[in-house]
């Protein structure tokens, strides 16, 4: 049951390009939500061998709820 749809784009604040390589795992210690991606930085063109990444980890133990992002 889907409670919840948003792009990595969206979810992340980074809509210039595309975001790829995602992953989410719940770590049961801290009973909260790590959610990962990739991306190329804005603008062209840009050196091969810079890539940013995202990382978001959840305020509480809810998955739908707020995020701190970085």
């Amino acid at each position: 049951m889907r409670v919840k749809s948003v792009s990595l784009e969206s979810f992340f604040g980074y809509s210039t390009e595309a975001l790829f390589d995602p992953r989410c795992v719940y770590d049961s210690m801290e009973g909260r939500w790590i959610v990962a991606a990739e991306a190329f930085p804005d603008g062209y063109p840009a050196p091969a061998t810079v890539q940013y990444q995202f990382i978001a980890i959840s305020k509480t133990t809810n998955p739908t709820g707020d995020f701190y992002i970085y």
